[in-house]
């Protein structure tokens, strides 16, 4: 027993000094394009865990940023689609072989078919990002929309339009990887389909994202608490908040 509360006391110790180095670290990444870092550090098995911030939420009150505050994961949400349509794909609504015309609406089949043969895209082609589909985020009115009206609200639909409207395909389907965000916005309308919910609802219910502690890991809009704990992010200078 004494050996083991010996061992429990030196984790400690460690787990303290660790904490503290790490801490000093991250104060010093700290610089004019890198106000606030936010960092969260645990052990495969649970038995170690830290947590820790430093800097600023936002640049103009600076206020001090705290581990328990949000931030936008952007592109880091393809992870969790991507997870969401191979739940589809375990309960037997999708094969990963289906043409993505199996699976869309009329409405944005009508649009996307002016520049793509959606028999022969696939789902797997979509995830991997070899489906030939232009990225309308590359698309000239986008980022000028988002500067100009920050808030601005996108629909699925109107982000394709733009997409066909202001790029042509990429490629081949399965010939070529390229990036698409468009691609990741056709799969999300997949999983709304298929649990009849929005997609911040259809994630939680197929990944058990609460189940697993992630209570804040939400889409904005649908978590009061959430969006208020939310801090700046800034691109190129630029306040994205």
């Amino acid at each position: 027993m004494r050996f083991y509360f010996s061992l429990s006391i030196c984790f400690l110790l460690v787990s303290n000094s660790f904490g503290q180095d790490f801490q000093t670290i991250l104060e010093k990444e700290l610089n004019e394009n890198l106000p606030g870092i936010s960092v969260c550090i645990q052990s495969a098995d649970e038995e170690f865990s830290w947590t820790g911030a430093a800097g600023f939420a936002d640049h103009e009150s600076n206020s001090p940023l705290r581990s328990d505050q949000t931030f936008r994961i952007a592109s880091v949400t393809k992870t969790y689609v991507a997870a969401g349509i191979l739940r589809l794909m375990e309960k037997g609504y999708l094969s990963l072989e289906d043409p993505i015309s199996k699976h869309i609406s009329s409405e944005q089949s009508e649009i996307l078919s002016e520049d793509y043969d959606l028999d022969q895209i696939t789902i797997r082609q979509t995830l991997r990002h070899s489906a030939g589909f232009f990225d309308h985020t590359n698309a000239p009115d986008f980022f000028k929309t988002i500067l100009e009206k920050p808030d601005h609200q996108w629909t699925r639909t109107s982000q394709i339009r733009l997409g066909v409207e202001q790029g042509d395909p990429v490629g081949a389907p399965g010939k070529q990887f390229s990036y698409s965000d468009m691609g990741y916005v056709i799969l999300g309308g997949i999983i709304e389909k298929y649990t009849n919910k929005s997609l911040d609802a259809g994630l939680k219910e197929l990944l058990g994202l609460e189940e697993l502690g992630l209570d804040r890991t939400d889409f904005e809009g649908e978590d009061a608490l959430t969006d208020q704990l939310r801090i700046h992010q800034y691109f190129q200078g630029i306040d994205t908040f």
